[in-house]
Parts: C-alpha cells; structure tokens; sequence
C-alpha cells in the first residue's frame, strides 16, 4: 500500500495545534477550551443522536463513572493545561514533550496494571525521559513572541507533562472500559469526553473564578473554532482510525516521530517561532529511547511479514 496517505497525515496533522494556539490567543485558555470542547462534543453527540437513537445515551445511564472519569481525565484537566501552555511554549518544544506519550503510557501501565516491560523496554523509556533535561533546565529559544514567562520557571513544561499523565491514565481507563462494553465505539466515547469536559471547566465561569474574556476578533475566533471542531473532531480521528487499520502498527509508531518535527515547522511559519539546538539534542534522545522500546516489536513484525512471504 502507498505511504502518500501516512505522510500526508503525519505532516498536516500537527497544523492543529496552530489553530489550537491561534484560538486561546484570541481569548483565553479556559475560555478556548469550554467552547471548542463543549460546542465539539456537543455537534458529536448530535450527530451520534441522528445514527443511532436513544442507544447514543446507553454509556451515561450504564456507566456513570466511566462518563465522569473521562470528562476529566481525558477533557477538563489535560486540554485546560494544554490551552495554558500553549501562552508559553513554542509548538516544536510542546511537541517533543507530547512524543513521551507511549513512554508515559507504558510506565503507568507498569504501576497500574502491573503489566511487565523488558528491560530494553526500561532503557527505552529511561533514555526518552532524559530529553527532559534539555528541555527543562534551558528556556525556549523563543515565547512566540506571546507572552514573557516571568517567574513562571518550567510550570508549562510541568502542565504539559501533567497533561500526558493525565490523559493516558484517562486512556488506560477507556481501554478497561472498551474491553468490557466493546459495542461502544471511540467516537462515543470522546463526544462525551468533550461535552462533559467542558461542561466541567465552564463550572469556574459559572462560580465567578474566572471571567469571561473579551474576544479580539469574534468573527475570526469563530471561523478558528468551526475548523478546530471539524479538522480535530471529524476529520482527523476518522483518518487515524482508518490508518490504524491499514497500515502496520509499528510504522505507525514510527511515523508519529515525525510530529514534532511538522509542528515545529507549522509554528515557525505561523508564528515565528524556531527552534535551537535544544530541540535536536531532545529529538535525538525521543528517537533512541523510541527505536529501544519498540525493538521487539520491529523485528516481530519484520520476522511476521517474511514468514508470510
């Protein structure tokens, strides 16, 4: 099968965070999230309501706490430090940290699940984490010119790592929730995710504890708005559903190295940003500690596809 459709995702894939980070800087992040969030999840849910009937509302009556557990989890917490870190990071650095996410997910497997990793499985991981170093203990080459950092140190580097521990701890719980209901499909899923999430941070606006914001350009923030829901929400996850199907699950993994690479480039022209040898120096160690981790699985696939030949 070609590889025009993997390359052409991976590459205009990161755009979204461009859009994403265009939206908070004409409002704010909170004020960002609640409404891509929950006007998303909300289309999402229409539309799952015209497929399916009455069955679109079988999750929430027969599994409460999943609903309540992924609104925050996989929606309210992680997409609101996000949205705020997007204020202070150039999209390459918030890309790399974004890249630690199967190394994320495995160590919390491990303390979880009790699920068992190799030992070049650890030294995987171990090597990916020490990309932190680089990219903590220096400043990014540029704040896009956005917002100065002030006394804020490496709080956004610390939101962002929240954000993945968060979210895949939210994946490992739609994971045991897929096993036991498996007619439930992923979309479900993230509609609710997205609708509740952002029912749950709009709370803060509703209490008093935060403000609504002035929007610079109502009609540009909308247009912003309608493409983030329809690029990320219809367009990008249908996508990815279909490439996971179609292509080899390790050049998937593969192919998602080159994210932060295309996102660093859609953050220089949108916003100027570059990137320094910090970058490259954290790049180097993801891409290690990515090629340790999923040794085994490389060579069963490749010992998979001779012996089918």
């Amino acid at each position: 099968m070609t590889l025009i459709p993997l390359i052409l995702y991976f590459s205009l894939y990161p755009s979204i965070h461009s859009i994403a980070k265009y939206l908070v800087l004409q409002s704010s992040p909170l004020f960002a999230m609640v409404t891509r969030m929950t006007l998303g999840g909300l289309l999402m849910l229409i539309f799952l309501l015209f497929k399916n009937g009455k069955k679109t509302f079988f999750i929430v009556k027969k599994h409460p706490y999943h609903v309540a557990i992924g609104a925050f989890f996989r929606c309210a917490f992680p997409t609101s430090a996000i949205f705020w870190a997007y204020q202070y990071l150039p999209l390459g650095r918030f890309a790399l940290f974004v890249a630690l996410a199967p190394f994320s997910g495995a160590f919390l497997s491990y303390v979880m699940l009790n699920e068992r990793l190799t030992k070049r499985k650890w030294l995987g991981i171990i090597i990916a984490f020490l990309s932190l170093i680089p990219l903590t203990i220096t400043m990014p080459e540029t704040t896009a010119s956005v917002f100065e950092r002030g006394s804020l140190f490496i709080l956004p580097e610390l939101a962002v790592i929240a954000y993945l521990l968060s979210l895949q701890y939210g994946w490992l719980k739609m994971k045991h929730l897929l096993v036991v209901e498996p007619s439930i499909s992923l979309f479900t899923l993230m509609a609710y995710d997205m609708f509740f999430g952002g029912l749950l941070v709009s709370l803060l606006f509703l209490v008093g504890l935060q403000t609504v914001p002035a929007i610079k350009n109502p009609f540009f923030f909308s247009q912003l708005l309608f493409l983030l829901i329809v690029v990320a929400g219809f367009i990008a996850r249908p996508v990815y559903a279909w490439l996971v199907k179609s292509y080899n699950f390790v050049l998937l993994a593969i192919a998602e190295l080159s994210k932060p690479f295309f996102t660093s480039i859609f953050g220089w022209i949108v916003f100027k940003e570059t990137v320094g040898s910090t970058f490259f120096i954290a790049m180097f160690f993801v891409a290690s500690g990515f090629f340790l981790f999923y040794w085994d699985d490389m060579k069963k696939s490749r010992l998979g596809s001779e012996s089918s030949n």
